[in-house]
């Protein structure tokens, strides 16, 4: 259940170029009916209990992406009407999740995450693996971790900015 084989789609361009294909993650039904039950869950509890940041963007009702670029670029623009200067960074997902396993789960019980959701979170992250299939060769499977491979784990809810 916790193996994703990958297979790219070609998109256009040299067929030769990796940066042409778009990869899919395939996996079981049930682990994604069992995904988006935990996600409901867990997103739904920490809504309800205003944990998440009242500016986390990006997987929120309301939230969008292009609100939030909306909202840096009209702080960068007030900013430069006061004759200031503006200095950003933009961490990507990738960035976002590099927090050790140990402090997130730590996080998550500190907010109230316990018992048999804690436990299953854990074990959705742990021994997961990954094969590319392509033109009826599959690879040997690869372990992969949410830091190493975000596109698997299209779920974070807001755990690393708790």
């Amino acid at each position: 259940m916790k193996a994703a084989v990958i297979s790219p789609i070609f998109k256009s361009g040299d067929v030769y170029e990796a940066q042409n294909y778009h990869p899919i993650s395939k996996l079981s039904c049930f682990y994604k009916i069992m995904e988006k039950v935990m996600y409901k869950r867990t997103y739904d509890f920490l809504n309800n209990n205003n944990i998440l940041y009242d500016r986390q963007f990006g997987f929120r009702k309301h939230y969008s992406t292009n609100l939030a670029l909306i909202e840096v670029i009209d702080k960068i623009s007030k900013t430069f009407d006061d004759r200031g200067c503006a200095l950003g960074g933009i961490p990507g997902l990738v960035e976002s999740l590099r927090y050790h396993s140990y402090i997130l789960f730590s996080k998550l019980h500190h907010y109230g995450i316990r018992g048999l959701a804690l436990e299953w979170l854990k074990s959705y992250f742990a021994d997961r693996y990954q094969q590319v299939s392509y033109a009826g060769t599959i690879l040997l499977p690869l372990p992969v971790t949410p830091w190493s491979s975000p596109g698997l784990f299209k779920r974070p809810i807001a755990i690393p900015y708790l």
